[in-house]
């Protein structure tokens, strides 16, 4: 027997609400829910470090946004992930959504690889921002 499971889409996933006790974090991909792990303390010590470095060098040569996780990156109706880390060149400015993120492609993002993470983050959101053109990873 053949179990089918319904996706759901950007509209659905902006108005569900979460137990503010819930210790996960939630990203769509490919219209399913996915439950991530709350970061560890040496992943969040790696993205302060990266965030400080990349804020500075980004503002004073005014090129554009950095973002920190957990900002939405729309890429389709079925599919928001919540990069570790994201930019958006000054050119791409138009793709800020200060509602609900980023909406289309951004200049960067950073995945932050974990042990409970590898597979996801290096083989398929890596597919993932490759299909949406996401030009660096």
């Amino acid at each position: 027997m053949e179990v089918l499971t319904k996706k759901i889409d950007f509209k659905e996933f902006q108005q569900m609400e979460f137990d503010d006790q819930d210790p996960f974090l939630y990203e769509l991909l490919n219209g399913e829910l996915v439950r991530k792990n709350t970061p560890s303390g040496i992943h969040q010590a790696i993205q302060s470090e990266l965030f400080g470095r990349m804020y500075i060098f980004i503002t004073q040569n005014k090129l554009g946004k950095i973002f920190a996780s957990p900002t939405a990156v729309v890429l389709s109706d079925y599919d928001a992930p919540q990069p570790d880390l994201t930019f958006l060149r000054k050119e791409n400015s138009e793709k800020f959504d200060p509602d609900w993120g980023i909406k289309g492609a951004p200049d960067l993002v950073v995945e932050i690889i974990s042990p409970s993470s590898i597979k996801r983050d290096r083989f398929d959101k890596k597919e993932l921002y490759e299909r949406f053109g996401v030009k660096e990873y």
